[in-house]
This record gives structure tokens, C-alpha cells and sequence, in this order.
């Protein structure tokens, strides 16, 4: 499975990591995971070092933003930063940005460190 992912609930957190070449199956798989766990709303690192800059096709990116914009009127995001090193991997993710209009902080970063950071400052505090 090239895609894995941690929720912790105590630290409001989604942590992902992504490797190899990425069906849109297991995409919908992880944000059934997330709604499912209640963690929509969670900040998330998601660590693209590692992932192909192998496209999906046109018809998986428009699956993949149907249900985004299906999820993006029914739930809260919590802000989600992507750490890439590879330009073709970068403008996937640029894409895939793009076609899941959420309203949400979005950045993408070269560093995780960098990433925790801006997470940290885009945290949100419970009530």
C-alpha cells in the first residue's frame, strides 16, 4: 500500500505519507478513513518525497475533485501541508489543489520542517 497514514486524535493531527505510484481507489480509501475517524478537520502533513510523478488519468482527477467537492459542503478541513521535492510530483499535487476547491489553508513545501511550522501556526485550537 504506497499510501499510509497515522490520525491522532489528542494531537488533532493526520499524519500521511505517500509512496510510489498512487491509484485513486486508495486515495477514496484514505478519505473514507479520515471522515470516518471524524479527523476531516485535523491539521495534515502529507509527505509526497516519495511518490511518483506518475499521472492519474484526466478521468481519476475528475473522480477524485467530484468527491471533494462533495465532501468540501458537508464537512470542515483542517489545513493540509504537502512536502515535495520533485517538480513533476509537485505539479501533481498542484493539480489535484486546484480541481478540491476546500476552504482551507494549502501549501506546498520542500522541507518538513518547514511544513511543521506553517502547520503549527494554522493549528486549531479547540474550544
Amino acid at each position: 500500500m504506497p499510501l499510509k497514514w497515522e490520525i491522532s486524535h489528542r494531537e488533532r493531527r493526520v499524519t500521511i505519507v505517500a509512496e510510489g505510484f498512487i491509484p485513486v481507489e486508495e486515495v477514496e480509501e484514505y478519505y473514507d478513513a479520515i471522515v470516518a475517524a471524524d479527523a476531516l478537520s485535523y491539521a495534515r502533513l502529507f509527505d509526497a518525497r516519495g511518490l511518483d510523478d506518475k499521472h492519474a488519468s484526466d478521468e481519476d482527477f475528475m473522480r477524485f475533485g467530484a468527491r471533494m467537492s462533495a465532501y468540501a459542503g458537508q464537512f470542515k478541513f483542517g489545513p493540509i501541508a504537502f512536502v515535495v521535492t520533485s517538480p513533476g510530483v509537485h505539479d501533481v499535487i498542484r493539480r489535484c489543489l486546484n480541481l478540491a476547491p476546500a476552504d482551507r489553508p494549502m501549501k506546498i513545501f520542500s522541507s518538513v520542517a518547514r511544513a511543521e511550522v506553517w502547520l503549527h501556526m494554522h493549528r486549531e485550537v479547540p474550544a
